[in-house]
């Protein structure tokens, strides 16, 4: 599986960074996007290469942004970031579940 789809989305993480510090959002939210965008794309190409690795990780961050979201909501932070990082974090769990139903070509002996 190409880490197009990860980057992209670190890339994204990145960004939500970028416009929570500008438009003075949430601190903790802002920064745990940051961390986030970091971790994504620094295993983006790792987590590419393995299925197993690509099912844990894509899952396990997804899941993290989920909480975080969910905590943004549920202390009163319901802003366009909560938003976003929740979109981000259903994002991760869709590329974990097309990494965990990817079939590889099977390669059988003469019959």
């Amino acid at each position: 599986m190409s880490p197009v789809p990860a980057i992209g989305l670190s890339f994204g993480l990145i960004l939500l960074w970028v416009g929570g510090l500008s438009y003075q959002e949430s601190a903790w939210l802002t920064w745990f996007d940051l961390v986030a965008g970091v971790i994504a794309f620094g295993s983006a190409a790792r987590l590419a290469e393995s299925r197993r690795a690509g099912v844990v990780g894509w899952s396990s961050l997804g899941l993290g942004l989920l909480v975080v979201s969910i905590a943004a909501a549920a202390t009163g932070g319901r802003s366009w970031l909560a938003s976003w990082t929740f979109v981000s974090a259903c994002a991760f769990l869709i590329l974990a579940g097309f990494r965990s139903h990817r079939r590889g070509l099977r390669i059988n002996g003469p019959a």
